[in-house]
Parts: structure tokens; sequence; C-alpha cells
């Protein structure tokens, strides 16, 4: 939202200004300043909202108990449903998309 306000005031200060000279100094793109400047409204962001893994199911009351009562670590509460039956796997084991190191524990081994 606030750059799209900076666009709009860039332009309604100098209307002569090109997109190109506009995102030049914004440092964004000249799609971002079209699709800006056609736009009557400021841009609405929607969260999105994450689904629990259908396998992890079984295990959330436990889950959140260890993590918000006792204040476990992600590695350790793995550790405790993997003994109680979990079949799934922590897909940080290797390195993930995020670049995050072998051994990390990631929330997508509770998360989908």
């Amino acid at each position: 939202m606030e750059d799209w306000v900076s666009i709009r005031n860039i332009r309604t200060k100098n209307p002569k200004l090109g997109t190109r000279k506009i995102a030049k100094l914004l440092g964004i793109s000249r799609n971002t300043i079209k699709k800006a400047l056609d736009s009557e409204d400021a841009p609405k962001y929607k969260s999105t909202t994450t689904a629990i893994n259908e396998h992890v199911l079984p295990f959330e009351k436990f889950i959140k108990e260890a993590f918000l009562t006792k204040k476990l670590k992600a590695s350790r509460i793995l550790k405790d449903i993997i003994s109680k039956g979990y079949k799934g796997s922590c897909p940080s084991e290797a390195t993930t998309p995020q670049g995050k190191a072998r051994g990390q524990i990631c929330t997508l081994c509770i998360y989908s």
C-alpha cells in the first residue's frame, strides 16, 4: 500500500513523469507502476491460512500442549510424536527449498 500511495503522489505532483522514471525513482517494476496507476483503490491484502497436515491431526493436542505450555523445541516434539506412532518425517532432514541447513527442524513437518 505504501508503494501505491507513493506512486499516486509522484504522478499527481508531476503528471508528465513516465512510468519508467517513476519505476527508477522507487526501484520497483514498471508493471507495478502501471497496475497502481490503473487501479482506483489501494490494494487489499488477504492473509492466508495454513492447513494442518492430516497426518499430524491425531497429535494436534499433544503438539499444542508441548509447544505452548511446556515450551519444547520442535525437534523434541517431532521425536516425541514419532515415538507415539507418527509415520511422517521432517522434510528438512535434507536441505529444503528455503535453504535451511541439514538437520534443522522446520514447520513443514507439522504444517502442510
